[in-house]
Protein backbone atom coordinates (compact mmCIF):
# COMPACT_ATOMS: atom_id res chain seq x y z
CA UNK A 1 0.00 0.00 0.00
CA UNK A 2 1.14 3.35 -1.26
CA UNK A 3 1.83 5.96 2.14
CA UNK A 4 2.15 9.49 2.02
CA UNK A 5 5.63 10.88 1.37
CA UNK A 6 7.46 12.58 4.35
CA UNK A 7 9.16 15.78 2.88
CA UNK A 8 12.13 16.86 5.35
CA UNK A 9 11.63 20.39 6.22
CA UNK A 10 14.39 22.80 6.17
CA UNK A 11 14.37 23.10 10.19
CA UNK A 12 15.29 19.28 10.30
CA UNK A 13 18.11 19.50 8.02
CA UNK A 14 19.96 22.35 9.71
CA UNK A 15 19.49 20.42 12.90
CA UNK A 16 20.90 17.16 11.52
CA UNK A 17 24.00 19.45 10.26
CA UNK A 18 24.66 21.04 13.52
CA UNK A 19 24.40 17.71 15.72
CA UNK A 20 26.57 16.29 13.62
CA UNK A 21 29.17 18.76 13.89
CA UNK A 22 28.93 18.47 17.86
CA UNK A 23 28.66 15.03 18.36
CA UNK A 24 32.24 14.47 16.05
CA UNK A 25 33.32 17.53 17.98
CA UNK A 26 33.68 19.72 15.17
CA UNK A 27 32.22 22.25 17.19
CA UNK A 28 33.93 21.69 20.72
CA UNK A 29 31.85 22.26 24.09
CA UNK A 30 31.95 26.26 25.27
CA UNK A 31 32.98 27.35 21.49
CA UNK A 32 30.95 30.33 20.27
CA UNK A 33 29.40 29.65 17.24
CA UNK A 34 29.13 31.99 14.21
CA UNK A 35 26.05 34.66 14.28
CA UNK A 36 22.50 33.71 12.68
CA UNK A 37 23.57 35.80 10.21
CA UNK A 38 26.01 34.11 9.07
CA UNK A 39 25.24 30.49 9.79
CA UNK A 40 21.89 31.40 7.87
CA UNK A 41 24.00 32.22 4.76
CA UNK A 42 26.07 29.20 5.25
CA UNK A 43 23.64 27.32 5.33
CA UNK A 44 21.40 29.26 2.02
CA UNK A 45 18.46 29.17 4.32
CA UNK A 46 16.45 31.84 5.90
CA UNK A 47 16.69 32.75 9.24
CA UNK A 48 13.61 31.58 10.16
CA UNK A 49 14.32 27.95 9.70
CA UNK A 50 17.75 28.34 11.53
CA UNK A 51 16.37 30.00 14.63
CA UNK A 52 13.62 27.33 15.06
CA UNK A 53 16.84 24.27 14.85
CA UNK A 54 18.44 26.40 17.39
CA UNK A 55 15.62 26.36 20.01
CA UNK A 56 15.47 22.63 18.87
CA UNK A 57 19.06 21.86 19.77
CA UNK A 58 18.27 24.08 22.73
CA UNK A 59 16.03 22.29 24.27
CA UNK A 60 17.97 19.15 24.04
CA UNK A 61 20.59 20.86 25.66
CA UNK A 62 22.85 20.87 22.64
CA UNK A 63 23.58 24.46 22.52
CA UNK A 64 23.14 27.73 24.89
CA UNK A 65 21.67 31.06 23.11
CA UNK A 66 22.37 33.62 25.37
CA UNK A 67 20.67 36.95 24.22
CA UNK A 68 22.53 39.58 23.34
CA UNK A 69 25.89 37.78 23.58
CA UNK A 70 25.34 34.80 21.00
CA UNK A 71 25.84 30.75 20.57
CA UNK A 72 27.23 28.55 22.69
CA UNK A 73 28.02 24.52 21.98
CA UNK A 74 27.33 22.85 25.39
CA UNK A 75 29.08 19.60 26.71
CA UNK A 76 26.63 17.09 25.26
CA UNK A 77 27.83 14.32 27.84
CA UNK A 78 27.18 17.16 30.90
CA UNK A 79 24.16 19.07 29.29
CA UNK A 80 22.17 16.97 26.65
CA UNK A 81 18.72 15.01 27.58
CA UNK A 82 16.41 12.51 26.81
CA UNK A 83 15.17 15.02 23.44
CA UNK A 84 18.61 14.55 21.72
CA UNK A 85 18.57 10.50 22.44
CA UNK A 86 16.73 9.79 18.33
CA UNK A 87 19.62 12.22 17.06
CA UNK A 88 22.33 10.37 18.86
CA UNK A 89 21.62 7.24 16.76
CA UNK A 90 22.76 9.53 13.79
CA UNK A 91 26.02 10.69 15.17
CA UNK A 92 28.75 10.20 13.11
CA UNK A 93 29.04 6.46 12.73
CA UNK A 94 32.41 5.71 15.09
CA UNK A 95 30.07 6.49 18.03
CA UNK A 96 26.72 4.61 16.41
CA UNK A 97 27.12 1.61 18.38
CA UNK A 98 28.71 2.55 21.46
CA UNK A 99 24.84 4.31 21.72
CA UNK A 100 22.82 1.86 20.61
CA UNK A 101 24.48 -0.27 22.67
CA UNK A 102 23.70 2.31 25.69
CA UNK A 103 20.57 2.45 24.81
CA UNK A 104 20.30 -1.49 24.75
CA UNK A 105 21.38 -1.44 28.41
CA UNK A 106 19.24 1.36 29.61
CA UNK A 107 15.96 -0.49 28.23
CA UNK A 108 17.08 -3.23 30.05
CA UNK A 109 17.25 -2.07 33.34
CA UNK A 110 14.31 0.85 33.00
CA UNK A 111 11.67 -1.74 31.61
CA UNK A 112 12.30 -4.45 33.48
CA UNK A 113 11.80 -2.49 36.77
CA UNK A 114 8.99 -0.55 35.15
CA UNK A 115 7.55 -4.15 35.01
CA UNK A 116 8.50 -5.40 38.40
CA UNK A 117 7.00 -2.65 39.87
CA UNK A 118 3.39 -3.05 37.79
CA UNK A 119 3.19 -6.46 39.27
CA UNK A 120 3.25 -5.17 42.56
CA UNK A 121 1.36 -1.69 42.38
CA UNK A 122 -1.56 -2.53 39.45
CA UNK A 123 -4.72 -1.85 40.22
CA UNK A 124 -8.06 -3.24 38.73
CA UNK A 125 -8.10 -0.63 36.04
CA UNK A 126 -4.93 -1.17 35.16
CA UNK A 127 -5.64 -4.81 34.39
CA UNK A 128 -8.12 -3.88 32.63
CA UNK A 129 -6.15 -1.63 30.25
CA UNK A 130 -3.43 -4.39 29.59
CA UNK A 131 -6.31 -7.01 28.95
CA UNK A 132 -7.58 -4.20 26.28
CA UNK A 133 -4.25 -4.34 24.40
CA UNK A 134 -3.73 -8.04 24.54
CA UNK A 135 -7.47 -8.74 23.03
CA UNK A 136 -6.29 -5.84 20.11
CA UNK A 137 -3.14 -7.45 19.99
CA UNK A 138 -4.53 -10.87 19.15
CA UNK A 139 -6.69 -9.62 16.19
CA UNK A 140 -3.77 -7.51 14.44
CA UNK A 141 -1.69 -8.50 11.73
CA UNK A 142 -0.70 -5.13 10.05
CA UNK A 143 2.77 -3.63 11.77
CA UNK A 144 1.79 0.15 11.97
CA UNK A 145 -1.49 -1.11 14.05
CA UNK A 146 0.54 -3.41 16.02
CA UNK A 147 3.43 -0.77 16.58
CA UNK A 148 0.39 1.56 17.78
CA UNK A 149 -0.82 -1.11 20.44
CA UNK A 150 2.71 -2.31 21.34
CA UNK A 151 3.25 1.20 22.33
CA UNK A 152 -0.34 1.41 24.19
CA UNK A 153 0.60 -2.02 26.14
CA UNK A 154 3.98 0.03 27.22
CA UNK A 155 2.09 2.93 28.75
CA UNK A 156 -0.07 0.90 30.50
CA UNK A 157 2.62 -0.69 32.33
CA UNK A 158 4.61 2.69 33.32
CA UNK A 159 0.57 3.54 34.86
CA UNK A 160 0.46 0.53 36.45
CA UNK A 161 4.31 1.24 38.14
CA UNK A 162 2.73 3.75 40.25
CA UNK A 163 6.30 5.99 39.07
CA UNK A 164 5.73 8.73 37.41
CA UNK A 165 9.27 9.22 36.48
CA UNK A 166 9.02 6.13 34.17
CA UNK A 167 5.95 7.51 31.85
CA UNK A 168 7.68 10.62 31.51
CA UNK A 169 11.36 8.90 29.96
CA UNK A 170 8.89 6.04 28.48
CA UNK A 171 7.10 9.60 26.32
CA UNK A 172 10.21 11.35 25.78
CA UNK A 173 11.03 8.15 23.51
CA UNK A 174 7.90 8.10 21.45
CA UNK A 175 9.11 10.08 18.32
CA UNK A 176 11.67 6.89 18.36
CA UNK A 177 9.06 4.05 18.77
CA UNK A 178 6.75 6.15 16.39
CA UNK A 179 9.78 6.17 13.32
CA UNK A 180 11.13 2.53 13.83
CA UNK A 181 8.40 0.68 15.31
CA UNK A 182 6.48 -0.03 12.07
CA UNK A 183 9.88 -1.20 10.67
CA UNK A 184 10.63 -3.28 13.42
CA UNK A 185 6.70 -5.42 13.13
CA UNK A 186 7.14 -5.23 9.08
CA UNK A 187 10.13 -8.65 10.21
CA UNK A 188 8.20 -11.84 10.51
CA UNK A 189 7.69 -13.32 13.41
CA UNK A 190 8.26 -10.18 15.29
CA UNK A 191 4.15 -9.33 15.58
CA UNK A 192 3.67 -13.15 16.81
CA UNK A 193 6.13 -13.15 19.00
CA UNK A 194 5.51 -9.91 21.22
CA UNK A 195 1.99 -10.85 21.41
CA UNK A 196 2.83 -14.05 23.12
CA UNK A 197 5.49 -11.93 25.54
CA UNK A 198 2.69 -9.09 26.20
CA UNK A 199 0.08 -12.10 27.25
CA UNK A 200 2.77 -13.21 29.23
CA UNK A 201 3.86 -9.72 30.58
CA UNK A 202 -0.27 -8.96 31.41
CA UNK A 203 -0.49 -12.97 33.25
CA UNK A 204 2.56 -11.55 35.71
CA UNK A 205 1.55 -8.19 36.12
CA UNK A 206 -2.18 -9.84 37.43
CA UNK A 207 -0.70 -12.63 39.19
CA UNK A 208 1.70 -10.26 41.46
CA UNK A 209 4.62 -11.94 40.23
CA UNK A 210 7.06 -9.65 40.21
CA UNK A 211 10.34 -11.36 39.17
CA UNK A 212 8.49 -13.14 36.20
CA UNK A 213 7.13 -10.08 34.62
CA UNK A 214 11.25 -8.75 35.04
CA UNK A 215 11.92 -11.69 33.26
CA UNK A 216 9.73 -12.08 30.29
CA UNK A 217 10.67 -8.45 29.27
CA UNK A 218 14.30 -9.28 29.66
CA UNK A 219 13.55 -12.13 27.18
CA UNK A 220 11.30 -9.73 25.14
CA UNK A 221 14.47 -7.47 24.87
CA UNK A 222 16.81 -10.51 24.35
CA UNK A 223 14.73 -11.25 21.32
CA UNK A 224 14.22 -7.70 19.61
CA UNK A 225 17.14 -6.38 20.38
CA UNK A 226 19.35 -8.56 17.35
CA UNK A 227 16.19 -7.47 15.48
CA UNK A 228 16.78 -3.79 15.67
CA UNK A 229 20.02 -4.16 15.80
CA UNK A 230 20.44 -5.19 12.37
CA UNK A 231 17.62 -3.43 11.23
CA UNK A 232 20.20 0.00 12.25
CA UNK A 233 23.47 -1.83 10.52
CA UNK A 234 21.44 -1.76 7.61
CA UNK A 235 20.04 1.64 7.66
CA UNK A 236 23.08 3.12 8.47
CA UNK A 237 24.89 1.53 5.70
CA UNK A 238 28.02 -0.86 5.35
CA UNK A 239 30.20 1.33 7.00
CA UNK A 240 28.84 1.40 10.51
CA UNK A 241 31.80 -0.93 12.69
Amino acid sequence: MLKPVETTRVSDNVAHQLRTLIFSREFLAGTRLPTERVLAKRLRVHRSSLREALRRLEAEGLVEIRRGDGLYVRDFMKEANLAALEAFLFAPQSRQMEIFKAIQEFRLHFQCEMARLAAGRRTDADLAALDQVVAAESRCTDPDEFRALDWSFAQAVARASRNVIYSLCLNSVRDIHERWGGLYFSVPGTIEKTRRFHALIARAVRTRRAARAASVVRLLLEYSDPILLDGLVKFLGPETP
